[in-house]
């Protein structure tokens, strides 16, 4: 087992431990490397039964300041943080090669939250469920400064403010060269979606019961493009795809709605249908 490499994960509460379990033990179908995590104490027993390294987080927040902390202090040289709702198709371990020319690697995000922060909109947002990072001085004042800008951001925003805004700007201020990893690493599961021809999803990210289906479904045609919807749904070749035929459902009816006015426009231009007959079904007088 490779100890200058490792994997960490920031899991308090028990739902989270319980998803953190599920993604450590699909990790460990495909890897041999040490997983740290950071828990409370109230899990602790639980965790020692499937991670090798248990380090406690004393007056947790129960929040993603709770993810932050611990990437300040890295048990392993070469580190790679994942979120607890994530789940391997796949092994991964080619992309600690990255960390050779690069001291941090992350995903595109697919939208951009915006708090108070003056970043251009050339700068991407980044996922922050999968971090690839070397540990040195350098990427320690980056962590330590995001997890500043976060607890500013919590003064000011009410709830718990998502962790990626403050994460884009330490950044983007940084000039830290930062390498994108591929979507098929990290595939968002709770947002519009794709995979690249001739790639397969390695990493599944969102909240699922069915991860091994899911994984099915996207990993089914490789050497096509897949496009995901959203709520589990995809296309592909042109047919369509879906873990619940009540969402098949919706989504017909939604795609119907869409497309039925923009085909009456086409056989209007045609002549095909005369929009006085439309008229007189709606009640209008035939002129």
């Amino acid at each position: 087992m490779n100890k200058k490499r490792g994997i960490i994960y920031s899991a308090t509460g028990d739902r989270f431990l319980n998803e953190a379990i599920i993604s450590s033990r699909s990790f460990k179908k495909h890897h041999d490397l040490p997983l740290t995590i950071y828990t409370d104490i109230f899990n602790k027993e639980k965790a020692e039964k499937y991670f090798d390294d248990i380090r406690i987080i004393n007056n947790p927040n129960y929040s993603f300041l709770d993810k932050i902390g611990p990437l300040i202090d890295p048990p392993y040289e070469e580190n790679l943080f994942l979120d607890s709702d994530t789940y391997f198709l796949e092994n991964i371990s080619s992309l600690y090669d990255i960390l050779d020319t690069y001291s941090l690697a992350v995903c595109r995000a697919i939208g951009r939250i915006q708090f108070p922060i003056d970043v251009p909109d050339w700068f991407p947002e980044l996922n922050t469920g999968l971090i690839l990072f070397t540990k040195n001085k350098r990427i320690r004042e980056i962590f330590i400064k995001w997890k500043e800008l976060y607890l500013n951001q919590i003064s000011l925003e009410k709830g718990i403010p998502h962790d990626q805004p403050s994460f884009r700007k330490i950044l983007f201020e940084s000039k830290l060269p930062v390498y994108i990893i591929p979507n098929e690493f990290n595939f968002r599961t709770v947002s519009p979606n794709f995979a690249g021809r001739n790639f397969s999803v390695k990493v599944l990210h969102g909240r699922h019961r069915k991860f091994e289906q899911v994984g099915r479904i996207v990993n089914k045609n490789p050497e096509i493009v897949r496009l995901f919807i959203n709520d589990y749904r995809f296309l592909m070749n042109k047919n369509f795809t879906s873990l619940n035929p009540r969402q098949n459902e919706r989504t017909i009816f939604k795609l119907l709605i869409k497309v039925i006015p923009f085909i009456a426009k086409i056989f209007f231009r045609l002549g095909l249908v005369r929009s006085d007959s439309i008229q007189k079904r709606k009640g209008h007088p035939k002129y």
